[in-house]
């Protein structure tokens, strides 16, 4: 009697054993997979956005300083107030025109006050292989005018500044909607100012400057990371 009931079970048990080893089978490669998947994506997290290979890139100096950029935006102006930043270049091809060192900007505007506030990092190579960070300079720009279309702010000249703040008016405008951002250095004229004839104009990149530390100077082809 107990003979004939346990072969039955024996046999369930056995079913379901094979069973379960197909279903696991089954499963692996679709597990496999979705590693696989998440291996890349993980990888892509180590780099940050600002470093994509789809980014257009500027290289500086020795080649170990460069520039990640991205394309404008709308300009969020909710509450009277903006924060902007990236990197002022010239809007002139012209190499003469290029600014002096490297620039990294943050401006925050503030409608109420009538002022827009820019801080200015310098990235200056004073010798040759040595690039020296400079400390961050303030600006105030006095807004004329701001509309749900953009504002208008001037500084200067300034007998406080250098030769060349003495010397110009500095204009800043902004688009909200475009989120294009625009300065320009308008010649005075003035007694003194003689070598300072033509307006200078630049936009304002949103990016970011990074210096490439990889063994080849190149990141995104360097294995070590």
């Amino acid at each position: 009697m107990r003979t004939r009931f346990l072969v039955p079970w024996v046999f369930l048990v056995l079913l379901w054993c094979i069973v379960v080893a197909t279903v696991l089978a089954s499963q692996q490669p679709s597990n496999d997979a979705q590693a696989a998947k998440a291996q890349p994506a993980a990888k892509q997290q180590q780099v940050p956005t600002m470093l994509s290979p789809s980014s257009p890139m500027i290289t500086i100096g020795n080649g170990r300083l460069k520039m990640a950029g991205f394309e404008s935006r709308p300009i969020n102006t909710e509450g009277g107030f903006l924060i902007v930043d990236g990197i002022w270049l010239p809007e002139s091809n012209n190499p003469v025109d290029a600014l002096a060192f490297p620039e990294q900007v943050k401006i925050t505007c503030y409608q109420t006050e009538k002022v827009c506030r820019e801080l200015k990092v310098t990235l200056a190579e004073v010798v040759k292989g040595m690039m020296v960070i400079g400390d961050p300079d303030e600006t105030d720009w006095q807004i004329s005018s701001w509309d749900e279309r953009g504002l208008f702010a001037t500084y200067g000249p300034s007998k406080h500044g250098n030769n060349s703040d003495n010397c110009h008016r500095h204009v800043l405008t902004m688009t909200f909607g475009s989120g294009a951002i625009s300065t320009s250095d308008i010649p005075t004229h003035e007694k003194g100012c003689e070598i300072f004839l033509k307006t200078n104009s630049y936009r304002l990149a949103r990016g970011n400057y990074w210096i490439d530390t990889s063994t080849g100077n190149d990141f995104f082809s360097d294995k070590t990371h």
